[in-house]
């Protein structure tokens, strides 16, 4: 272990530290705290999840939820178009096998049409479901899509997953994992491992993506479960990621927490 550190550092690679950041630790130990009151384990839709987020420096869009339709006209003057709209609701999981996913709504009247049809889909797939309304989100530019995740073996703890992200992650099963928290190396590593990380390098007159940004979120992920026991699993899918240096930002987000309460 000693030489190893010592050609590491022969070659300039000094990032095996774990990465440290600012973030309101006990704000975030409080909300999950609130959630899990009473409870075994509990569900955090993307809004909620996104309260997390927020604590450890996410890059998130702007978003409000929508309870009746009356209430459209409002949220689009605080957010402007376009806009995605996604079903609310603790009990759906996969919105859009539900039918609750509505991108690039560009006027009112597609908004209010959305709306109708999310909610009719959704008490279609799942009529005991609680729908608590239908999320308004800020629509993100075009970028690559990644997916980050957490999850939490009962043997080794807390572990990261990075891949390509959307519709793809589930067809191509091109992801990788590391045990958290992570080191800077650790994290570049991870990114640069997947099969398809030619596609973040940019191809067929694409440019390459912000390879820094997708890095920040991993460790910020990686901090984040390290540091609340009660976070059994975490999905970030899809991280949007803009060309370099333009950053990137959360397009879905779910968290479940389950006690550690014996």
């Amino acid at each position: 272990m000693v030489r190893f550190t010592e050609r590491l550092r022969s070659r300039g690679i000094q990032k095996r530290e774990i990465w440290r950041f600012s973030a309101d630790r006990e704000k975030a130990a409080g909300i999950i705290k609130e959630k899990l009151e009473g409870k075994q384990s509990y569900y955090m839709p993307e809004k909620e999840a996104a309260e997390i987020l927020e604590v450890y420096g996410f890059p998130l869009l702007e978003s409000r939820i929508v309870r009746d339709s009356s209430e459209i006209d409002a949220v689009i003057d605080e957010i402007g178009f376009p806009v995605a709209m996604k079903i609310a609701s603790p009990d759906i999981v996969h919105k859009s096998d539900a039918g609750g996913v509505r991108l690039k709504i560009k006027s009112l009247e597609q908004a209010g049409k959305a709306f109708e049809e999310i909610i009719k889909n959704a008490k279609k797939y799942n009529p005991t479901a609680r729908v608590e309304g239908v999320l308004v989100e800020q629509m993100a530019g075009d970028g690559v899509e990644v997916i980050l995740g957490a999850t939490r073996d009962p043997k080794f703890g807390p572990m990261c997953m990075f891949g390509l992200g959307g519709i793809f992650v589930e067809a191509l099963k091109d992801v990788t994992f590391r045990l958290a928290p992570m080191s800077e190396l650790s994290a570049e590593n991870m990114i640069r491992s997947i099969k398809t990380f030619n596609i973040l390098q940019g191809i067929r007159g694409n440019p390459p993506s912000d390879l820094e940004a997708i890095k920040a979120c991993l460790l910020r992920v990686s901090t984040l479960v390290a540091n609340h026991p009660e976070i059994s699993e975490l999905d970030i899918n899809p991280l949007i990621v803009y060309p370099e240096g333009k950053g990137a930002v959360v397009a879905d987000c779910r968290i479940m927490l389950r006690s550690t309460e014996a």
